[in-house]
This record gives structure tokens, sequence and C-alpha cells, in this order.
């Protein structure tokens, strides 16, 4: 799990905690250096290359906790409940009700099932664990994926716990006819609870052909004119997926997913991330090209690109439902190259797929 996401980490440790409370010393130990492994086989090659222990887009994206006071406080469900973050429950009623449920049917489960080892009722605090570790410490949002899999975990450990716990109760008719309307008031309040779990999946289907059609109109059209005209020159990008696979070229991740230098700027640990280190940064790396989303923001912060850039075109797709930004906009960093990256514009965007619209200066 944690060699695909290591989001993977939350739901091993809880379960080499409940290996620990059997006394399974052995299971638990194999089981965590297993887990451990790719982790720090992969801080082993990174930091001898000076860059992070973990990879750069959980440094960045993630919720790291401080080492003090307010730090540790938050680790005690702060980030999960706090209105004001973008990782907290309140804004993901989906997660919320599948907590909810899960919580609820965990109580109700409990004298009678087994206590706390049955199987079903690990799986529900599995869910209930990795859920509070993930909004702790991870993400939500960017287009469904980050808390997908809790979804689908979600989905799984109630239903079989709710399978469990009903059908039980059927076949030992524990469903007296005078009864019923209870069940039936239960029925109903679970239709309207999973509404934001319909309406998530709804729009996820809906969604979805358009932001495939987005990447194709804007980032593989970006990689594309790289591979044609830069496959291997030093770009300056925001958005750096598409056109690193699409060609070989030398790129400069102004977010710092792919570049240590500006994630350790960013970080505050190298200086102060504004237009002028942006500036700087580019000339040391012999930036010729840059291909930056209009009005670029890092965090919440707006940024210019220097004024020494060259802007020569832009592009802009409609209807843009995951890419992040609908313009991008093509610099000449070096002014000598302006008038070459004009032309091949001029020559790409005759190529461009419909409904994409662009400006050349």
């Amino acid at each position: 799990m944690p060699m695909i996401r290591y989001e993977g980490l939350f739901a091993v440790a809880l379960v080499i905690g409940l290996l620990l409370l059997k006394r399974l010393w052995i299971i638990a130990a194999a089981g965590g250096l297993l887990a451990a492994a790719p982790v720090l086989i992969y801080a082993l090659i990174s930091t001898a290359n000076n860059s992070y222990w973990l990879p750069n887009s959980i440094i960045i994206k993630g919720h790291a906790p401080q080492f003090n006071i307010i730090g540790l406080l938050k680790l005690f469900g702060f980030v999960a409940l706090n209105h004001n973050d973008t990782a907290s429950v309140i804004l993901a009623p989906h997660l919320l009700i599948l907590a909810l449920a899960a919580l609820l049917l965990y109580i109700l489960r409990y004298k009678e099932h087994g206590g706390f080892w049955n199987k079903y009722q690990l799986n529900l605090l599995l869910f209930l664990g990795t859920t509070f570790f993930h909004l702790q410490l991870g993400g939500l949002g960017w287009f469904f994926r980050y808390e997908a899999y809790l979804v689908v975990l979600g989905l799984t450990v109630i239903s079989m716990a709710t399978f469990d716990y009903y059908g039980t109760r059927l076949h030992r008719n524990r469903f007296p006819i005078g009864q019923w309307p209870r069940y039936a008031a239960i029925i109903a309040l679970v239709y309207l609870m999973s509404q934001p779990l319909t309406d998530r999946a709804l729009r996820s289907l809906i969604q979805t052909p358009q932001a495939s059609h987005n990447i194709y109109s804007q980032q593989y059209q970006m990689g594309s004119f790289l591979r044609e005209f830069y496959p291997n020159a030093n770009v300056v990008a925001n958005d750096i997926g598409a056109i690193n696979y699409l060609t070989n070229i030398h790129c400069l991740d102004l977010w710092g997913l792919g570049s240590i230098e500006t994630a350790r700027t960013y970080r505050g640990e190298t200086g102060f991330y504004d237009t002028g280190f942006i500036e700087t940064i580019s000339r040391a790396k012999k930036i010729k090209l840059g291909i930056v989303f209009k009005n670029f923001t890092l965090g919440n912060n707006p940024l210019d690109m220097p004024a020494s850039w060259v802007k020569v075109g832009e592009w802009t797709i409609h209807d843009n439902v995951v890419s992040g930004g609908d313009t991008v906009v093509f610099y000449a960093v070096d002014s000598t190259k302006a008038e070459q990256l004009r032309r091949n514009l001029i020559q790409f965007s005759t190529s461009l797929p419909q409904g994409v619209t662009y400006q050349i200066q």
C-alpha cells in the first residue's frame, strides 16, 4: 500500500497497533518493516541527492505537524474539524456521513456482535482511524482523487457490517411487524444521509469526460508543442506532468513538486519566494522558455512573472473542471528567442483541438 500511495501508512499503522494489542510481536514487526521499506528506500535515495526524505508533493500539499504546542494540539483533531481548513471533514459531507454511519453502526453492534475484536467491528475502526489520520495529515478534493480510497473503504466496511448485523436479526426474526414503521423511518434517514455520496458520484460521472478533454486540450497540447519544437530545452512551468512525460526537457517547477530549490524557498527555508526569486533561479538554470498559468498563485499568493520575460502567446480552454487554470501563457524567458517562439506558436496553433482559443502577441 505505501508503495502505491503513502496514505496507505495510515491503515498500516492502525493494523500494527492492533497486532501489538494482541501481542503478536513478530507479525507486527515484520509488517511494520515491510510497510516502511519503500518509504525508507526512497528517503535514502532522496536525501543522498540533497532532497527531502518524503516526496515534495507530500511535503508541500500535506499537513505536516509542527512540533510545538499549537502543532501538537492540531494532531488531536483540530485540522479535521476546523471549518477553515481545506482538509476539514465539515467541507466533505460525503466523508462526514460515512464516518457518522460507521460510528453509529459500531455502537449498535458492539454488545451483540463480539465486542472489540469482531472482524466487522475492526473494519469499522480501521475506516474511522484511517479517515481521521487522512484529514489530519493529508488533503481532500483535487477532482475527487485524494479521498477516493476512503469512500470505497467506508462503503465496503459499512455494507459488510450492516449486512452482518441486520442479516442476523432477520434470521432470528427480530423484525416484528409492530416495529416496521421504525425501520421504514431508518431507511428513509439512510436515504437522506446518502445524498452527499449520490451527488458526488453523479458529479464525478458527469465531469470525468470533460476533465479528460480538458487535459487533452491543454496539458497534452503543451507536451506536444514542446516535443515538436523544444524536446530537450530548459523550461520553467507550474504544471509539469504531461510536458515531462512527453519530452526530455529540463524542467524548473515553480510549484516545487519536481524542483527542490523552489520547494525549499516556498517553505521559507532558503529565502523569500517572489518574482525576484523566480527571475534569479530561471537565470541560474539557463531557462529559455516559460509555460505558466495566467494569474499564477502559490498558495493564496498571486505572483507576477518577471518583467524581463517576453509574453508571446496564450492558450485558453473552456468549460474547465480539472486543470489548475483556464489559460496558459508562453514566455520567452530569453528575450532573444521571442521571435522564434512566436513562429513556433503560429505554426502549432493551427493543430489545436476545436474549442481552444489562442492569442499570439
